[in-house]
């Protein structure tokens, strides 16, 4: 089965009712989305401005001034990504990415951080 993208339209509808996050994580990583996203209404329930920080729906996007970031941070921003939640501690929290849910088959081995989380 072949891929074919989304009609414009159809794209447009998707983004619509997309959470606002969500939106912006796809529209960074996904280049010929970003007109058809901007052109669609955005929908915030909360939204806090601070100093060097912003909120969107309980989601905190900061900016660190040069030197003031944790290690972590640091080197994920080296790489040009940042994909998980960080905690204000700047440790990466877990997403939920490589959760098993009954009926998921779990195939290779877990990584050292993740066998903590088994179930036995």
């Amino acid at each position: 089965m072949g891929t074919k993208p989304l009609a414009y339209d159809s794209l447009k509808i998707v983004l619509q009712h997309m959470e606002a996050n969500k939106r912006f994580q796809l529209a960074s990583r996904i280049p010929s989305i970003r007109l058809t996203e901007k052109a669609v209404p955005l929908k915030i329930n909360t939204i806090r401005l601070g100093d060097s920080d912003f909120e969107v729906n309980q989601v905190i996007i900061q900016k660190y001034s040069d030197g003031n970031e944790s290690e972590y941070v640091f080197y994920q921003n080296i790489l040009g990504h940042f994909q998980d939640d960080i905690d204000e501690f700047g440790f990466g929290k877990r997403s939920g990415r490589r959760t098993v849910l009954p009926g998921d088959l779990l195939i290779g081995q877990p990584r050292l951080d993740e066998e903590d989380d088994r179930d036995d």
